[in-house]
């Protein structure tokens, strides 16, 4: 294990895709900051927790909205001018929310919303533009290994993000947005730096719409993407619906606890991407498998043992196995997708495999109230019960290692 870790650091030598590395952790870290600071500087201004949940359900819509065409367009329009404008305006949104708030005059709340909105839009255009430069930067031999470490760099920062956003937040409401938009910028100078083509860039007289039909047809013609899509999307569903009955067990009165408890679950999950590599020679079917029966192992001990602690120890426990399935899957996705087609296909992956996840804390938090955690975990266990059934039957098995037919 210590020398796939060592390998897979390596990947960083290759200087083009060390600078996107760096880059694009560098604006995730700053994204996770501004991402935490505005609601809580929406709930400062009008004291209302709905206004405050409001950003995150209008940021998750609009991303669903625009996913399509922002897969689309990272296709159609060279990627380094993508990625470059995506820094700019993300950078300049964020600086003129920061300056307000530093001035002492705070925008008003449809203007907040307004910047999420475009943060959130820009950034669907540009992760999947960023995703899929990866080919031109390392060995296909080592795209399992980048895909791998890009994971890591992501839960990391989704751990260290939310944490000095609030800190910085506790400062003075205006630093978390000033560093984010400091963060693009250097994320943009280390974009400009890359010396290799990062593909992208069409003059096919194809239309958007067009474009947009071609990547939906794609991954409805593959059965193995078709699968995993919707095992991921009841997956997702069903796992946030979990973590969400864990903040209602715990309540808002330990606070603190409710953090530790999501830095362990962050935590899980970082370990899990470590281990990913020395599963590497499993088959995707199998890693489903896998990590669906755990899933449903959890679900067992925490209904009958809805206890924090044992909650918190089974979902870090089954996020060792989680990151496999997906790092695996997205390896290959990579050897058979054409370049000219990459960003499209991850953009309706992300909305098929996202589809079910805006619902999944309402349904949840209903549950919870209505009945109890026990037996919200209930439900989302009989549902993952339902889903392991899914991945034994043997037409779906045949359906998920079919490769792709081409549009």
């Amino acid at each position: 294990m210590a020398d796939q870790q060592v390998q897979r650091w390596t990947l960083l030598r290759y200087p083009d895709y060390g600078r996107l590395w760096l880059g694009h952790g560098l604006s995730l870290l700053g994204g996770h900051m501004s991402t935490l600071a505005l609601p809580l500087l929406v709930l400062d201004q009008t004291g209302s927790a709905t206004a405050a949940g409001l950003v995150g359900t209008v940021r998750m819509l609009a991303y669903l909205v625009s996913s399509l065409p922002a897969g689309a367009l990272a296709d159609r329009l060279p990627r380094r001018a993508v990625l470059v404008l995506a820094d700019a305006v993300r950078a300049a949104v964020m600086l003129a929310v920061g300056v307000a708030l530093w001035s002492g005059s705070p925008p008003p709340m449809v203007l907040l919303i307004g910047a999420g909105v475009v943060d959130t839009v820009v950034s669907a255009v540009a992760g999947p533009a960023g995703t899929a430069t990866l080919r031109h930067l390392v060995p296909a031999a080592d795209l399992a290994r980048a895909v791998a470490l890009d994971t890591g760099r992501g839960l990391a920062l989704g751990l260290i993000g939310p944490l000095l956003g609030g800190v910085l937040y506790q400062l003075a409401p205006a630093l978390p947005f000033l560093l984010d938009a400091v963060t693009y910028g250097f994320s943009l100078v280390l974009i400009l730096a890359i010396r290799r083509d990062l593909g992208g860039g069409r003059s096919d007289g194809a239309t958007l719409r067009s474009d947009i039909v071609d990547g939906v047809r794609f991954v409805a013609r593959s059965r193995f993407i078709v699968f995993y899509m919707v095992w991921a999307a009841l997956m997702n569903f069903a796992t946030a619906g979990i973590t969400f009955g864990l903040v209602v067990v715990i309540g808002p009165a330990d606070a603190a606890g409710l953090g530790a408890a999501m830095t362990v679950l962050a935590l899980g999950g970082i370990a899990g991407t470590a281990i990913a590599p020395r599963l590497s020679g499993w088959d995707q079917q199998t890693l489903v498998r896998l990590s669906t029966a755990s899933s449903v192992l959890v679900g067992v001990v925490i209904t009958l043992v809805p206890h924090p602690v044992v909650i918190v120890a089974c979902i870090a426990a089954r996020s060792l196995l989680a990151p496999a399935a997906g790092i695996h899957f997205n390896a290959r996705v990579f050897a058979l997708v054409a370049d000219a087609m990459t960003a499209r296909v991850q953009s309706t992956m992300y909305l098929i495999g996202g589809a079910f996840y805006p619902f999944a804390t309402l349904v949840s938090g209903w549950l919870c109230e209505w009945r109890s955690p026990s037996f919200a975990f209930a439900v989302f266990t009989v549902l993952l019960g339902g889903v392991m059934a899914l991945t034994l039957l043997p037409s779906l098995q045949a359906q998920a290692v079919t490769p792709p037919r081409s549009c």
